[in-house]
């Protein structure tokens, strides 16, 4: 794993939103989100907090679509998973 372990939350700053990790032991600082418009950072905050669950949830999607799915959607899904991983 190269990013920062655990379950990932959003908490609201005085200037914007703080995306942390709580891997059960220590919090972590992940981002600092700041934004022009307010609800573009608390939105931007969430998507970067959901990182590590969408990253298992493409890992787990291209298992099963090796099998089942098309290349077309094979290899959209092994590039996200990639540029994720900094392999792209």
């Amino acid at each position: 794993m190269y990013h920062t372990p655990g379950q990932w939350r959003v908490e609201r700053t005085a200037g914007g939103f703080e995306v942390c990790s709580d891997d059960g032991e220590t919090d972590s600082l992940v981002a600092v989100v700041y934004s022009v418009l307010d609800e573009q950072k608390e939105a931007n905050a969430r998507l970067i907090a959901a990182g590590p669950d969408m990253l298992e949830a493409l890992e787990q999607a291209e298992i099963a679509l090796e099998e089942h799915g098309d290349e077309g959607t094979v290899g959209f899904v092994r590039a996200a998973i990639a540029k994720a991983k900094g392999q792209q």
